[in-house]
C-alpha cells in the first residue's frame, strides 16, 4: 500500500467531508474514504475523533500539500507540509464493523 500512497506526495488537500460513518479527504486527483478512527497529530500531541476541535484540526489541512506517507500494520500516516499528520488506524477495534478495511484510496482510472 505504501507505493500507492506515495501518489499523494505533493498533492494538495482541497476538501474534507464528514458523513455519519466515514470521513472523505479530497485531493485534486485522489479521494480517500476513511472508515476507521482518524487521528490528527499536531504539535507532538494527538487529537482524537471524540475530542473537541477534532473536525477543525482536520479541516485546517485544506490547502496544504502532502509531503510524506507511511503505512504499517497498525496505521496509515499522511504528513503535510505544515508539520501536521493524519493517522488512520488499521486496527480492527477502531474500524467501522461494516467494513473489512480502514480506508479506501480512490485512484481514478480515466481522466480527460
Amino acid at each position: 500500500m505504501s507505493k500507492k500512497l506515495s501518489l499523494l506526495h505533493d498533492e494538495e488537500m482541497i476538501a474534507v467531508s464528514f458523513y455519519e460513518d466515514k470521513v472523505q479527504l479530497s485531493f485534486h486527483d485522489y479521494e480517500i474514504h476513511v472508515f476507521a478512527n482518524l487521528f490528527v497529530k499536531k504539535d507532538a500531541r494527538f487529537i482524537h475523533p471524540h475530542h473537541e476541535g477534532w473536525r477543525d484540526a482536520v479541516c485546517e489541512l485544506i490547502n496544504y500539500k502532502v509531503i510524506k506517507t507511511n503505512s504499517d500494520e497498525d496505521d496509515v500516516e499522511i504528513a503535510f507540509e505544515n508539520k501536521v499528520s493524519l493517522f488512520v488506524s488499521r486496527r480492527a477495534k477502531d474500524r467501522d464493523p461494516k467494513f473489512n478495511y480502514a480506508m479506501h484510496f480512490e485512484i481514478p482510472d480515466v481522466c480527460f
